[in-house]
Formats: structure tokens, C-alpha cells, sequence
């Protein structure tokens, strides 16, 4: 299933992003690598 192995992937995303100390930091470093998912 896709969806579900695009959740495994931003779950990973999600804690690599949680190394930025700000929120506002952490959800553009989510919000990028969710889009660099989409573009895949």
C-alpha cells in the first residue's frame, strides 16, 4: 500500500525534523520533505 509507505516516510521525516530546536523551523524542514515526497 502507498499511503502506508508514504506515513513510514514522514514519520522518519517527522523525527529527523525534530533535531530544530523551533517549531516554525521544524515544520518548513517537514513541509519540504514533504514535498520533495510528492515530487518522487
Amino acid at each position: 500500500m502507498k499511503i502506508e509507505e508514504d506515513e513510514k516516510k514522514m514519520n522518519f521525516f517527522s523525527e529527523q525534523c525534530e533535531r530544530f530546536e523551533s517549531v516554525h523551523k521544524y515544520k518548513f524542514c517537514y513541509l519540504r520533505k514533504y514535498l520533495d515526497l510528492l515530487n518522487s
